[in-house]
C-alpha cells in the first residue's frame, strides 16, 4: 500500500485512516509517512512536539512483580525489576527519563545519565531501596504491586509529560513469571513468559493467560453419605478433566467435560457414593493449563470392610513373599469388645495423610513398593486434619502438594521383613504448612512417612520376632526426638497420622521430619549449602563433604585430658548439644546406636557452627529399665566421642552437671519422661484399634489387639498386671538407674551435689532458700550466675602411690567355686598364687602381649565352656590414712571388674549385679570393653572409700570379668593412689563465691548455683532461676503495641552507616499493660519473627507499664531513633516482617499463646 499525502491532507487525518484500516505489523514499510502521521497524532492529543520525539526508541520491554526465586540484587534479595530496551540502531540517553508507578507522579524516580547502546537492556530492580549510582545496580523507589498496576516511562518536554512506554496497567502476576511485549520492536503484542529473559530478547516460551484454578463443590475429607459435587473453571471456554483411579487427568487422559461455548466455563457434575480419589484439571488453547487438583473422599464404613479382591488388587504383583496384605481384618472391626473393636470415629482423631497415584506405580512390576529404594515416582499427597474439630471433620483446611514417593528404610524393604514399608516423599516445591504445630518449622521440602520396621505387629525380621511384636508401642523413636527436642537438642518433629495409597487405609504412621541440611538450616540458620549432613557413618555424606567430621575424630582420638586436645575438638563440637543428645540414648537405652541411627550437622561456613548430632530411628530403646548401653563405643559414631571426651576433667564435671540437671530436675525426670510419653501415646489410645485391624494379623493368626497394646504402656508407668516385664515402673525407677551407670563408669563425681528445698521458679520476696547437702563438706554458691567452682583450682595436690603399676601382684584364675569370697580379705593366705607386676589375662591373637606378666598370663587355663574370671590381689602399706584428702583407682581391664580395698567393694565396672554383692566366680561382664580403651589407664574416684584404708598392711583385690567364654583376650591392670590437698593462695579467686551458712532471702530475681567441696573435690553443680515478685507472662499482662513493618528507605547517612535495606528499620514493641513486674523467661515467638526471651536476650523482666523493643537490627534502629529504648534483642535466623501482612504470635514455656495479632 502506498498513500501519498494528497493536498488538504492534515496528517491528524492521514494517522487516523491508517489507525483504523492499516495492518500493524508493516504499515511502516507500506506507509513511509506513517511514523511522522502518528508522532503528529500523539503531538496534537498530548500537546507534545514531533521533533522532540525523534530517536527515542526506548520501551519497557519486560517487568517482574512476584520475584520469589529469579534474579538477585547485589544485597541477595529477589527484588522486582523493570527491563528498558533500546530498540533502535543508534544509543539513547537516559538523562531526563523517569519511572513511575503512579500516573499523577511521572516524575516519580528520574533515570541516572547514563546511555544505552543500540539493542542493549537495562534492568532497573523495583525495590524500594532508591540507588541511583551508575556505577552500581540501579534501584528504584517503589516496589511493584503483583495484583497489577500502571508502570510507565516518562519525559518531560517544554513544560508538558508525555509516556515513552507504559503498561496501563499491566494485569495480575504470577510468581516468578514475567510480563511483557512477545516479538520484535514492531509488535504490540503482550504475554507472560514463564520463563523470564531479564537483560535480554524475550524469546522464552510465553503464554496469553492462565486457565484459572479448578474448584470443587465439596471440600477433601470423611463423609458418610453420598453427595453430588461440582467440578468447575473460572476460565471461559476452558475444558476439564478429570480421573477417579489416581492418574494424572490430561488432554489425553481421564473423564474430558468440553465447555458449550467459548463464553462459558465448563462442568462436570459427578455423584459421589463411596471412598474416590478425583484428580481434575483444565487447559485451554494459548494458555497455560492449571496445575492437578486432588480431593480424596473417604467413607469410614467403606474403609471398615476393606477387602482383598477385585479392582484395584488384581493389578498388584506379588510383594517377595507369600502375597499382598490389603484387607481390614473381619475378625476386630466384628468384635464384641469395644476395647477392641475400632469406630468410624477413630478415623477422625488423627490426620489423614492420602497418596494418590497410578496403582501400578506403587504396586505393579516396577512400582515402588516391589522396587524397593531404588524407584521414586510422582504423586499427590493430601493432609486432612480431622482431629482438629471431630464434629466438623473437614472444616479445618489441610493441604494438597505434589511430590515424589520413594521407599525407604535400610535392610526392611529388600529383604521383607515388613509388608508396611517406610517412605519418603520429596516436594515439588516446598510445603508451607505447619504440620508440626507451633513449635516447628512450617516449611518442609521432605518427610518421612515412618512405618516403623522394630518393635511393630508387622515386624517379620529374624531378630527376636516374636519379641519384638510384643513390645509393640509404634512412638518409641519419636518419643526419643521429642526427649532430646525438650532439652534444647534439635531433633525431628513429628506426629502420629492415618495413611490412605489409593484410597486404601494403610495404618497408623508417624509422619516426621528427616535431619538433612535442608532441616538444619531451617532450624539453626544459613542455606542449605552452608552445612555438611551426615547419616549413620562418616562416609554416608548428605550435603557437603565429610572432612570436617573426619577432623573432629582424628582430634578426639588424641588424649584428650590434655587441655590443649580438648579445647580443639571443643572447636568442632557443641559440647552442652552434644551431652544431651548422649543423655536421652542412655535414659532410654537404645540397642541399636551407634554404628549407625543417627545424622550429624555441621554449618562450616559460621565461624561459631559446631558439628551436632540429632536423633534417628531409636526404636530400640525402653526395652528394660535396667539396660546399660554406656559401653557401647563405636568408632566414627558419636559414642566414641563420648569415651574419650570423659577423659578430660572438665568436659567429666560439665557432663555430670548435666547429667544430674536433667535426671533429677529437668527433662529426664520420672515426672517429666512420664507426661511426655503421655503426650505422644494418648492420640493413639483408641485409634490403635484401626491399626490392629489392619497389620495386627500380619504375623500370626490370633490378631494382636489395643489390650496388648495397652499393657506394654501400662507396664512403663508400673500399672501392668504382668509386673515380670523388663519396662515394668520404667518411668520412675529409670532416672535412677542411669544415674547409677554413670558412677559405675566414674563419669560423676562421688559426691552428690547440693539440694534446694524449692528448686527455682517464682517466689515472694519474703521466701527463704535452704540448701542441704548430703556430703560432708562445705556448699559454696554463687547469684550472678558464674560456677562456685574456679576454672582454675585453687588447690595444690601432693599424691602418694599406695599401688603402683609396677607393684607386685598375685592373680590365679578360679575353675570353680572353691574359692571362699574371703579371698578379697587381708588375711587370706595366697602364698601359692604366682606373682608378677604386670598386669594379668590373656591373649589369642595380638595387643596386650606386653602388658601381660608371663607368669600371670593364663592362656593354658581357659575354658572353653566356661567364662573365665581373675581373682587379683596386691597388697600394700600405709603409714598413716588419716592426712589423705582423695583417693584414685586406675585400671586397664577387658572388659570389667569389681574392685574391694580390705573386703569392702570401692569400684565396679561393667559388672552385673548390684553393688556390694559379690560375682560369682565365673560371672561375666555386662558387656565388652574395646581394646582401645582397655590399654588405657581410666580412673575411678574412690574418695568416698578412704575410710576402709588401714595403718599398717591392706589389700586392693580386684575381680577381673570377661564378656564372654569365647573372647579372644583379657586383661586386668591396676593402680591406686592417695592424695593431700592444699589450698593453693596464688590462684585466681571469685568475690562472688559464697559459703552457704543460713538461708537465703533473694531481693532480686537471681540464678542460684551451688555446689558441694570437700578438701578440693567438688560435685557436680545444682542451678535454678528464681524469679522474685514477678508474674509468669500471660495473655493478659503482655500486649504486642507496635508493629514497625515496612520502613521507609534507608537515607545517604544510613545507607553510608551499612544499612541498605528497609528491613533492618523493622521491630516490634512489646508493653506491659499490668500493676507488676512480668517474667519474660521462655516466651518464644512461633510466627512471623524469630526471636526467644532465653540467656541471650538482653531483658528477661518487664517492669509494670513499661515497653520493650525487639529490633530487626539494633544498631541501625538506634540510628534512626535514638538510645534511650529498652532493646532486648534482635530477631534471629534471618527473619523479618512482611510487608503483605502476616501473623504475629508467640508463646510462653508452658506453651500458652499470649499473642497472636494477624
Amino acid at each position: 500500500m502506498n498513500h501519498p499525502l494528497e493536498p488538504g491532507e492534515n496528517l491528524t487525518q492521514l494517522a487516523l485512516v491508517l489507525l483504523v484500516n492499516g495492518s500493524q505489523t508493516n504499515v511502516m514499510n507500506s506507509f513511509p509517512h506513517f511514523k511522522t502521521a502518528l508522532l503528529a497524532l500523539c503531538c496534537i492529543h498530548f500537546g507534545w512536539h514531533p521533533f522532540e520525539l525523534e530517536g527515542q526508541t526506548l520501551r519497557i520491554n519486560e517487568c517482574m512483580a512476584a520475584n520469589s526465586n529469579g534474579l538477585l540484587d547485589e544485597d541477595g534479595d529477589t527484588s522486582d525489576w523493570i527491563e528498558i530496551w533500546n530498540y533502535g540502531s543508534s544509543p539513547v540517553s537516559l538523562a531526563g527519563l523517569y519511572l513511575s508507578d503512579d500516573p499523577q507522579l511521572p516524575d516519580l524516580w528520574p533515570l541516572p545519565s547514563i546511555r544505552l547502546d543500540s539493542n542493549e537492556h537495562l534492568i532497573v530492580f523495583a525495590s524500594g531501596k532508591d540507588r541511583r549510582s551508575p556505577e552500581h545496580a540501579l534501584h528504584c523507589n517503589f516496589e511493584l504491586d503483583r495484583k497489577g498496576e500502571f508502570l510507565s516511562l516518562n519525559q518531560f518536554i517544554e513544560g508538558e509529560w508525555m509516556e515513552l512506554s507504559a503498561f496501563n496497567p499491566f494485569p495480575p502476576q504470577k510468581q516468578d513469571v514475567s510480563y511483557g511485549y512477545v516479538g520484535n520492536a514492531g509488535s504490540m503484542k503482550t504475554a507472560y513468559f514463564l520463563i523470564p529473559s531479564p537483560g535480554t530478547r524475550n524469546r522464552g516460551e510465553s503464554v496469553s493467560g492462565f486457565v484459572k484454578d479448578t474448584r470443587f463443590s465439596m471440600d477433601r475429607g470423611y463423609y458418610e453419605a453420598p453427595f453430588d459435587l461440582v467440578i468447575s473453571t473460572g476460565t471461559h471456554g476452558a475444558t476439564l478433566a478429570y480421573t477417579t483411579d489416581g492418574t494424572l487427568p490430561s488432554p489425553t487422559n481421564g473423564t474430558q467435560v468440553l465447555p458449550e461455548n467459548t463464553t462459558e466455563p465448563s462442568i462436570a457434575l459427578l455423584k459421589i457414593t463411596d471412598s474416590t480419589l478425583l484428580r481434575a484439571m483444565a487447559y485451554k488453547d494459548t494458555y497455560s493449563p492449571t496445575n492437578v487438583d486432588t480431593h480424596s473422599y473417604f467413607f469410614h464404613g467403606s474403609l471398615l470392610k476393606q477387602g482383598d479382591e477385585g479392582k484395584p488388587f488384581d493389578q498388584s504383583v506379588r510383594w517377595g513373599h507369600t502375597g499382598p496384605d490389603w484387607e481390614m481384618d473381619p475378625e476386630i472391626v466384628t468384635h464384641a469388645n469395644p476395647e477392641i473393636k475400632p469406630t468410624k470415629e477413630d478415623f477422625l482423631r488423627l490426620p489423614t495423610l492420602s497418596i494418590a497415584m497410578r496403582f501400578k506405580e506403587m504396586f505393579g512390576r516396577g512400582g515402588i513398593y516391589i522396587a524397593g529404594q531404588s524407584v521414586e515416582k510422582q504423586v499427590s499427597a493430601e493432609w486432612l486434619n480431622p482431629a482438629s474439630d471431630p464434629q466438623a471433620p473437614n472444616k479445618v483446611q489441610g493441604f494438597q502438594k505434589n511430590a515424589t514417593l520413594q521407599i525407604v528404610g535400610g535392610s526392611s524393604p529388600s529383604r521383607w521383613k515388613s509388608d508396611k514399608l517406610s517412605m519418603r516423599l520429596k516436594f515439588d516445591q516446598d510445603l508451607n504448612y505447619p504440620v508440626f504445630g507451633e513449635d516447628a518449622t512450617d516449611r518442609f521440602d521432605t518427610l518421612v512417612i515412618d512405618a516403623r520396621l522394630n518393635n511393630v505387629w508387622h515386624y517379620g525380621g529374624g531378630a527376636e520376632p516374636v519379641g519384638q511384636r510384643e513390645r509393640a508401642q509404634y512412638v518409641r523413636d519419636q518419643y526419643a526426638a521429642n526427649l532430646h527436642n525438650a532439652m534444647g537438642g534439635t531433633s525431628p518433629h513429628g506426629r502420629h497420622a492415618h495413611v490412605m495409597i489409593n484410597g486404601i487405609y494403610w495404618g497408623i504412621h508417624t509422619i516426621h521430619e528427616r535431619p538433612d541440611d535442608n532441616f538444619t538450616a531451617s532450624y539453626l540458620g544459613g542455606s542449605n549449602e552452608d552445612y555438611d549432613s551426615i547419616k549413620h557413618r562418616p562416609n554416608d555424606v548428605l550435603q557437603g563433604s565429610s572432612d570436617n567430621y573426619n577432623q573432629l575424630h582424628a582430634l578426639a582420638g588424641k588424649d584428650l585430658s590434655i587441655e590443649e586436645n580438648y579445647a580443639a575438638v571443643s572447636a568442632l563440637l557443641d559440647i552442652d548439644d552434644f551431652i544431651g543428645y548422649m543423655l536421652m540414648n542412655y535414659y532410654i537405652g537404645n540397642g541399636d546406636w551407634a554404628h549407625h541411627n543417627w545424622y550429624a550437622s555441621f554449618n562450616r561456613i559460621d565461624p561459631d557452627g559446631r558439628w551436632r548430632f540429632h536423633s534417628w530411628d531409636a526404636e530400640k530403646g525402653l526395652h528394660g529399665v535396667s539396660n546399660n548401653v554406656t559401653g557401647r563405643n563405636d568408632r566414627g559414631g558419636p559414642t566414641f566421642l563420648q569415651h574419650q571426651l570423659i577423659r578430660n576433667e572438665g568436659y567429666r564435671f560439665r557432663f555430670a552437671d548435666h547429667a544430674y540437671d536433667q535426671l533429677r530436675h529437668g527433662v529426664l525426670t520420672p515426672q517429666r519422661t512420664a507426661l511426655m510419653y503421655r503426650e505422644i501415646t494418648d492420640p493413639i489410645d483408641l485409634p490403635i484399634r484401626l491399626e490392629s485391624a489392619r497389620w495386627g494379623d500380619n504375623q500370626k493368626s490370633r490378631p494382636y489387639t489395643r489390650l496388648d497394646w495397652i499393657e506394654n504402656r501400662d507396664s512403663l508407668f508400673g500399672l501392668a498386671a504382668n509386673r515380670q516385664l523388663p519396662t515394668h515402673d520404667f518411668f520412675k525407677r529409670r532416672s535412677e538407674i542411669v544415674l547409677s551407670q554413670f558412677k559405675q563408669r566414674n563419669w560423676l563425681p562421688f559426691m552428690e551435689p547440693p539440694v534446694f528445698n524449692q528448686h527455682g521458679g517464682h517466689i515472694p520476696g519474703d521466701f527463704k532458700i535452704e540448701i542441704e547437702a548430703a556430703n560432708q563438706g562445705s556448699i559454696l554458691y554463687t547469684l550472678d550466675g558464674s560456677d562456685p567452682m574456679p576454672a582454675v583450682q585453687n588447690t595444690h595436690q601432693t599424691t602418694f602411690h599406695l599401688a603402683s603399676d609396677s607393684h607386685e601382684k598375685r592373680a590365679m584364675m578360679p575353675g570353680d567355686s572353691r574359692i571362699e569370697d574371703d579371698w578379697m580379705q587381708m588375711n587370706f593366705d595366697d602364698s601359692d598364687w604366682p606373682i608378677g607386676n604386670k598386669g594379668a589375662g590373656y591373649e589369642n591373637r595380638s595387643g596386650y602381649e606386653a602388658l601381660i606378666s608371663s607368669t600371670l598370663n593364663f592362656q593354658d587355663s581357659v575354658n572353653q565352656s566356661d567364662t573365665e574370671t581373675i581373682y587379683m590381689r596386691v597388697e600394700f602399706e600405709v603409714e598413716d590414712p588419716i592426712p589423705f584428702d582423695r583417693m584414685e583407682l586406675s585400671m586397664r581391664f577387658d572388659d570389667g571388674f569389681i574392685a574391694y580395698l580390705n573386703g569392702f567393694e570401692i569400684a565396679r565396672a561393667n559388672a552385673r549385679g548390684t553393688p556390694d554383692t559379690p560375682a560369682a566366680w565365673n560371672a561375666s561382664a555386662a558387656s565388652s570393653h574395646s581394646d582401645a580403651e582397655a590399654v588405657i589407664f581410666q580412673s575411678f574416684d574412690v574418695t568416698s572409700s578412704l575410710e576402709h584404708l588401714k595403718q599398717g598392711s591392706n589389700v586392693l583385690a580386684i575381680h577381673g570379668l570377661n564378656v564372654s567364654a569365647t573372647s579372644s583376650d583379657f586383661l586386668i591392670w591396676p593402680i591406686l593412689k592417695a592424695s593431700v590437698i592444699e589450698e593453693d593462695p596464688q590462684a585466681p579467686t571469685n568475690d562472688q563465691v559464697m559459703t552457704y551458712a543460713s538461708p537465703l532471702a533473694l531481693t532480686q530475681s537471681s540464678t542460684l548455683k551451688a555446689r558441694v567441696n570437700r578438701a578440693g573435690r567438688w560435685s557436680a553443680l545444682l542451678s535454678a532461676d528464681f524469679i522474685v515478685d514477678a508474674m509468669p507472662v500471660t495473655a493478659e499482662n503482655i500486649s504486642l503495641s507496635a508493629i514497625h513493618y515496612h520502613p521507609t528507605a534507608p537515607v545517604t547517612s544510613e545507607i553510608d552507616a551499612g544499612f541498605k535495606n528497609r528491613r533492618d528499620f523493622e521491630f516490634l514493641e512489646l508493653h506491659n499493660p499490668s500493676g507488676q513486674a512480668v517474667d519474660l523467661r521462655g516466651l518464644r515467638f512461633i510466627s512471623g519473627i524469630d526471636f526467644e526471651f532465653d540467656a541471650s536476650a538482653f531483658i528477661l523482666e518487664l517492669n509494670a507499664g513499661k515497653s520493650l523493643i525487639i529490633a530487626s537490627n539494633q544498631e541501625a534502629f538506634e540510628s534512626r531513633f535514638g538510645t534511650i529504648w529498652n532493646v532486648a534483642g534482635t530477631f534471629r535466623k534471618d527473619t523479618n516482617l512482611n510487608n503483605g501482612g502476616e501473623r504475629i504470635a508467640a508463646i510462653n514455656s508452658a506453651g500458652q499463646i499470649v499473642l497472636d495479632v494477624t
